[in-house]
């Protein structure tokens, strides 16, 4: 993946590259940083710093040859396309600034955050204690909002979990906690130590609570599935399955239980997702622009919804228009067009059929469950809520870092996963 730390003289003496040695360790503090302030709010500051440092050590490293990014990596390509066309579709976007803007800030930075992580988790206790902060400040952030929003500011149990929380949203917060879910499941199945074990026991417990606290059906469906891809994995395990019938019984218990008995034809989503098919009918090959404001201060949408309203009479919906699309698939094919769309379902396809490969190897299956957690939280809860904000993206950086530093691995070991 990168090139040795050290060298040798003529003597065959070693000669450390205290330059990389120190570069790429910084980079990793600063990272840690970063993710453990990711989903605080009014931490922008040490984000950025998190951010921008490791960029200006990442590019003196990268200029000099001390490190480098495997291009034969399958997504390279399918990524570097992708963007292409984001940049091409900028000449046409209804808000070019919006849209310029918001290539850079949703796409080239979190291409860069996944470098960054991608040369600096070179050991598997950097990635293993990187991941154990991100999942102890998600638990504290969790159990600081349940306590100051049921206790403190006295909500009934009945109030959904983080309404209100203008940053994260009710629903895609279970991208955060199905990560998390996911790491914990990890740990307490990979760690010797009791007290680790005991740990991170504890942040599945409040975590898969907070989730169902949120009363979301999508994000409680994201760590179901999270827990039913543990057992799948792990189908001898009797604490897998009795985490699984706990969970379910407390979904059964909570006030969440009512929502997935709901009639879901009286649901709005449903009209707007025909509002959507009709943007994507006047714009089909180059999108309204890459903006994540475009959709609602660019296109008109009190018209298209007057007009959808119009064909289906029947169908529910609000006095005004939903701000985004809530489908991550009609997002991409509003914003991209078409030809967006296609590559972005190629960049999926390609992403599962590696972390299926890298399952099926026992070198690397353990920790490509995390990933392939990611990846199904994404696809539920991307195809009924906005899931493409700032902090959630950190998360989706991080989870392809892990599938490349595991494709690396592999490669390295002549695995056949490289004819991907």
């Amino acid at each position: 993946m990168n090139t040795p730390i050290a060298s040798t003289n003529s003597e065959g003496r070693v000669i450390p590259d205290r330059f990389k040695f120190i570069g790429i360790k910084s980079i990793y503090i600063l990272l840690c940083i970063y993710f453990v302030a990711n989903q605080f709010n009014h931490t922008t500051t040490f984000m950025e710093i998190g951010f921008y440092g490791s960029l200006l050590i990442f590019i003196p490293l990268l200029v000099t040859r001390r490190v480098r990014i495997d291009m034969s990596f399958p997504l390279s390509y399918p990524m570097l396309s992708f963007l292409g066309i984001a940049i091409l579709g900028a000449f046409f976007a209804l808000n070019k600034e919006n849209t310029i803007h918001d290539i850079y800030a949703h796409f080239i930075r979190y291409m860069f955050l996944w470098m960054f992580l991608s040369i600096s988790l070179t050991q598997k206790d950097k990635i293993e204690r990187l991941l154990a902060l991100i999942t102890v400040s998600t638990t504290i952030f969790c159990l600081y909002s349940i306590i100051n929003q049921y206790y403190v500011h006295h909500n009934g149990i009945n109030s959904r979990f983080l309404t209100g929380v203008h940053y994260l949203t009710t629903s895609a917060i279970s991208i955060h906690t199905s990560f998390g879910c996911a790491i914990s499941l990890y740990m307490i199945q990979n760690s010797k130590s009791r007290s680790i074990k005991a740990l991170f026991i504890t942040t599945l417990a409040i975590l898969t609570i907070a989730t169902i606290l949120t009363q979301t059906r999508c994000g409680i469906a994201a760590v179901i599935a999270c827990y039913a891809i543990f057992v799948i994995l792990n189908k001898k395990g009797v604490l897998s399955v009795a985490m699984v019938l706990t969970m379910l019984a407390a979904l059964i218990a909570s006030p969440a239980a009512k929502r997935f008995t709901h009639d879901i034809t009286g649901n709005v989503r449903i009209l707007h997702a025909l509002l959507c098919l009709d943007i994507i009918k006047d714009y089909p090959v180059t999108g309204i622009g890459f903006g994540q404001n475009t959709f609602l201060y660019n296109l008109d949408l009190e018209k298209y919804r007057t007009e959808t309203m119009a064909k289906y009479p029947s169908l529910p919906y609000t006095k005004k228009p939903l701000m985004h699309p809530h489908n991550i698939f009609a997002d991409m094919a509003i914003k991209t067009g078409l030809p967006g769309l296609a590559v972005f379902i190629t960049i999926l396809t390609i992403t599962a059929k590696i972390i299926i490969r890298l399952i099926k190897n026992s070198d690397t299956r353990k920790l490509a469950f995390v990933p392939a957690v990611s990846l199904s939280s994404f696809i539920i809860i991307g195809m009924f809520e906005q899931t493409l904000q700032h902090t959630y993206e950190a998360i989706y950086s991080l989870s392809f870092a892990l599938v490349y530093i595991l494709w690396v691995q592999l490669k390295e070991a002549n695995s056949d996963i490289v004819n991907t």
